[in-house]
């Protein structure tokens, strides 16, 4: 979950660790704008992430989630 408090953090320090651990995808969810960003491993580089509205798909388990944020 995404807020003003760790926003950094999700954003910027934890992609570069888990793009240098080799994390193949996270997910981080906004509720502001009630949407999922999703990143993907490529070429041990996370991809632009793709944003997503009420629902992210997990490549790894080939699977679309759906989701409602109140």
């Amino acid at each position: 979950m995404l807020s003003p408090g760790n926003r950094n953090t999700d954003l910027i320090r934890k992609r570069a660790i888990y793009e240098q651990f080799g994390v193949k995808e996270y997910f981080i969810v906004k509720p502001a704008d009630k949407t999922v960003l999703s990143f993907y491993l490529k070429d041990g580089k996370y991809a632009e992430p793709k944003k997503q509205k009420a629902k992210f798909t997990r490549k790894l388990l080939g699977k679309t989630l759906r989701f409602l944020i109140c």
